[in-house]
């Protein structure tokens, strides 16, 4: 499955469609990478397309959802500790496998403006999340593989890079 790193790569480095009368998207970083308007509380983001999008309303969040059939959550990051504050949800059109020797899904720079925003995380669909402290995979990385954490200690606001299996 080691392939969904190529488009979940792509998701950092290309224009993202704003959809369904999303708000236009804003520069980010200096790179010319184009994300969803930061002011939203809850972004949602496909790891298989590269497809991002930042909404303030539960509605609005459900119709995109309800739009990509068969597309399933499979890590929301918070920006506060215990589950609180603003969200983003990664997903995808496949589960993670059981085994963790591969690497189902990967994002070799977080997405969107969260690079070392993340204080708490939940993943779902058989997933687990391997976090790194730098992008590409570099620096230092959790012990293994983790389903949740809801404080992060010296992890809070600290990852740029990670993977899912």
């Amino acid at each position: 499955m080691i392939s969904r790193l190529t488009a979940a790569a792509a998701m950092t480095a290309v224009a993202v469609p704003v959809a369904l009368g999303m708000p236009t998207a804003s520069a980010v970083g200096g790179e010319g990478i184009e994300a969803p308007a930061m002011s939203s509380s809850h972004c949602v983001g496909d790891l298989d397309g590269g497809e991002a999008a930042c909404f303030t309303s539960a509605a609005e969040v459900a119709a995109w959802k309800a739009a990509r059939p068969g597309w399933r959550v499979l890590v929301v990051f918070f920006d506060g500790g215990n589950f609180l504050g603003a969200k983003k949800e990664l997903g995808g059109y496949h589960p993670c496998t059981a085994s963790k020797l591969d690497t189902d899904y990967a994002n070799a720079v977080m997405p969107f403006g969260w690079d070392n925003r993340v204080s708490s995380f939940v993943t779902m669909n058989g997933c687990d999340l391997l976090g790194y402290r730098q992008s590409y995979y570099a620096g230092g990385r959790f012990a293994g593989y983790l389903d949740r954490q809801a404080a992060m200690g010296t992890w809070s606001d600290a990852i740029s890079s990670f993977k899912l299996s």
